[in-house]
């Protein structure tokens, strides 16, 4: 459903249905793509001893303002 809510342009709805994605992995890599920093920095710093924490960490950084 959020990518679809981007496709059409709506930020905002696209971010609220992206948090309800249920598999964490899903959910902080498709913030990421939608270039939602705050909430992507949220969710990565929510749960860090994920395996994939660090990586998440070094794709925002990356690909961040």
């Amino acid at each position: 459903m959020g990518e679809l809510c981007l496709e059409s342009g709506n930020k905002k709805l696209a971010i609220l249905a992206i948090k309800k994605e249920k598999k964490y992995e899903h959910r902080v890599q498709m913030l990421i793509d939608a270039e939602a920093w705050f909430e992507a920095v949220e969710e990565t710093f929510s749960n860090r001893k994920h395996a994939d924490h660090d990586e998440f960490v070094d794709k925002i950084r990356a690909r961040g303002p």
